[in-house]
């Protein structure tokens, strides 16, 4: 009988060993005798927020269990729940900002039952806006690090701001993005004990003009920033190339361009690297220049050809400014005689474009307006008339007989003047 329990035995532990045979005991894990409390956490740590599930059992049944969160400088109630009859219960709370490393959870009733287990902090960063350009505002904000601590934070190695932990380890750190090359910049936070932490912010382009309105040949300062290193950017106007410039290093450039010459209303500055391309609008004045004022004939007069029409000089922002004059025998202007473009704020009649003469009474009128270069037009001027003579031309012969006339009818004048000055004297006897 001894032999074969010794060989059963023997037998047992050769299944055993090789696996066959598992020894299974009762699992008390998380039952405790009431009295003895317990806690246990989902999670062994994490960031602030994390949110954590608390399993405790061993307290006594019915009784109000408070569960507080504690760190060196400050100790805060969390939540409050009755155990179950069994003396257990179950709670979910998030992780309040708290400095890193451990910090407790404290689970406690009247009744002088007490349990306490450690949750450990770890560092968190987030950044907002994660894409940004140049001169935005981004924050970033930690939580979870070393309580009054000092900060440090550098974009691509360099040093941006400095900044103090609250006494929960938590700060904020508000900047304004300086000049970056386009694309992913790396942006650096660091704390006292060397610890470094790394984000990314992607950075994109941005053209800025110092005005976004005015007139033809208004000078604009172009800055763009966030394009690609030493790089051309070609910089048009509408469809019409302007100028290519190179950027810097960090993928700026700065530059001025006048507007062209181009109709009043809104036209599209935009510049391109090949990668990026940024595009703003501009606005040309669509103010009409002031109406010419006539100088010259008016207050029908008798003119002689070639007649010279002058008028004021008007100023106007999109210049220079060209001027329309018409003329015409109707007051109407229905059917001009003549109708010129014209660069100056005068007109000459030129050889072939002499007016046919009048009737007795008769007029011409003539009137101008004005156009910018963006194409805003005046109304027309006042309108002024004027008068042209008929011309005579005698022939020779006439000519030559009104001069005899002339000068017969000058030499009986001076006769007869003379005689009347000095009349004759009469003869007397001795």
């Amino acid at each position: 009988m001894k032999v074969r329990l010794t060989w059963a035995i023997i037998f047992a532990i050769v299944l055993f060993s090789c696996g066959f045979l598992q020894v299974v005991f009762a699992d008390t894990s998380g039952v405790n005798e009431i009295g003895t409390p317990f806690v246990y956490l989902d999670k062994w740590g994490g960031p602030v927020g994390t949110i954590v599930t608390v399993r405790c059992s061993g307290f006594y049944p019915a009784k109000l269990i408070n569960f507080k969160y504690s760190y060196p400088s400050n100790s805060q109630l969390m939540i409050s729940k009755i155990s179950d009859a069994n003396g257990a219960c179950q709670i979910d709370f998030i992780i309040p900002a708290s400095p890193e490393g451990g910090n407790y959870i404290i689970a406690g009733n009247e009744l002088g039952q007490s349990v306490v287990t450690e949750f450990t902090v770890i560092p968190d960063l987030k950044i907002n806006p994660a894409n940004a350009t140049f001169g935005d505002e981004v924050s970033v904000r930690g939580t979870g690090f070393p309580a009054e601590d000092k900060v440090s934070l550098y974009i691509n190695g360099l040093g941006i701001s400095d900044v103090f932990t609250e006494a929960n380890g938590s700060f904020t750190m508000i900047f304004t993005v300086p000049a970056l090359k386009s694309g992913v910049n790396l942006v650096e936070v660091k704390d006292q004990q060397g610890d470094v932490r790394w984000l990314e912010l992607g950075v994109t382009s941005k053209l800025a003009i110092n005005k976004t309105s005015g007139e033809v040949g208004a000078r604009l300062n172009l800055n763009g920033t966030g394009f690609e290193s030493d790089a051309p950017v070609q910089i048009k106007f509408d469809s019409a190339d302007i100028l290519t410039i190179d950027t810097d290093e960090l993928g700026k450039f700065s530059t001025a361009i006048s507007v062209p010459v181009t109709k009043a209303g809104p036209h599209f500055i935009s510049v391109t690297d090949g990668v990026n391309t940024q595009q703003l609008m501009f606005t040309i004045e669509n103010v009409p220049p002031p109406v010419p004022e006539l100088l010259s004939p008016r207050g029908k007069v008798t003119v002689k050809q070639p007649i010279s029409f002058d008028w004021v000089s008007v100023f106007d922002p999109s210049e220079p400014v060209n001027y329309e004059i018409e003329i015409a025998r109707d007051i109407n202007f229905r059917e001009p005689v003549i109708k010129k473009e014209l660069a100056e704020s005068q007109y000459v009649q030129n050889s072939g474009e002499n007016l046919q003469p009048n009737r007795r009474w008769g007029n011409y009128y003539w009137r101008v307006k004005a156009t910018d270069s963006a194409g805003n037009v005046s109304d027309w001027s006042a309108v002024a008339a004027f008068h042209v003579p008929p011309q005579f031309s005698l022939p020779v012969w006439a000519k030559y007989m009104l001069g005899f006339f002339g000068v017969s009818i000058a030499i009986v004048y001076g006769v007869l003047l003379s005689g009347a000055l000095n009349p004759l004297k009469k003869k007397t006897g001795d």
